[in-house]
């Protein structure tokens, strides 16, 4: 038998109950990744957004250098 880890109590206003649950190591372990996975790619979306900016900015300021031809406008 697994033995339990920890108990949580769970309410809820809206549905009207309460509820303890007690939770085993697996769940835990397996929770705990999952929320850490969650958050590492939160960061890593801020991470590309930004990226995304630096790329927009340098795009839009390049100018051309010497040698280089500008693309006409018709």
């Amino acid at each position: 038998m697994i033995e339990p880890y920890s108990e949580i109590a769970i309410h809820s206003e809206k549905k009207g109950y309460y509820m303890n649950h007690t939770l085993t190591k697996e769940y835990l372990l397996l929770f705990n990744a999952l929320t850490d996975t969650e958050e590492t790619l939160r960061q890593l979306r801020e991470d590309l957004i930004a990226v995304q900016r630096q790329a927009e900015e340098l795009f839009l300021s390049d100018t051309p250098q010497d040698g280089e031809i500008e693309a006409e406008t018709p």
